[in-house]
């Protein structure tokens, strides 16, 4: 599962993934779309964040999305995200889920 260590608030951050299979193989993410949602609370219908990303080494696995300086001048705080791949609306997968935190800069 991909983590997200402490985000400075205001900073830019490119959210780097390598998708897998359940045998830890790299999963072929060619012709998919790639999409970061962040929400406040994960009850929470609308998502705060909503980021479109790339496939960068589709055979591979590899993914990215970024988070602008506007995506992080959010509030300070726990922030829940998940990245979603699809390719049409039959092959949908949630490829990371978890957590990250906006700090305030020294």
């Amino acid at each position: 599962m991909e983590t997200i260590k402490d985000i400075v608030q205001g900073d830019t951050r490119q959210v780097a993934v390598t998708v897998t299979d359940s045998s830890a193989v790299p999963f072929d993410c060619t012709g998919y779309d790639v999409t970061l949602r962040v929400k406040k609370l994960l009850s929470d219908i609308d998502p705060l964040i909503e980021n479109v990303g790339t496939v960068v080494d589709g055979p591979a696995g590899k993914i990215q999305v970024p988070l602008s300086t506007v995506d992080t001048s959010i509030d300070k705080g726990k922030y829940y995200f998940r990245i979603i791949i699809n390719k049409g609306t039959t092959n949908v997968y949630s490829v990371a889920n978890s957590t990250f935190k906006i700090i305030e800069g020294a």
